[in-house]
């Protein structure tokens, strides 16, 4: 897949963070449908490696934090 985020029929939006390895941000979403592209800040391409994210589902009713890891592959 090109991008990283979420799909489904009942979500509504969602915030998403990705962070590096050592704990530095490398992806915020600022809209309910952002995607992550594998790209830094300033768009350049990242090193390939594992990157640990962080969902929050808008319409969650239990208000879950989802983490877990995403692998870049280029």
């Amino acid at each position: 897949n090109d991008t990283f985020g979420v799909t489904g029929y009942s979500v509504e939006g969602y915030d998403l963070s990705i962070w590096g390895r050592w704990g530095q941000p490398i992806f915020f979403s600022e809209g309910p449908y952002d995607q992550w592209d594998g790209l830094d800040e300033n768009g350049k391409p990242l090193p390939e490696g594992v990157y640990v994210y962080q969902l929050k589902v808008t319409n969650d009713p239990d208000k879950k934090v989802r983490t877990g890891t995403v692998t870049l592959i280029r």
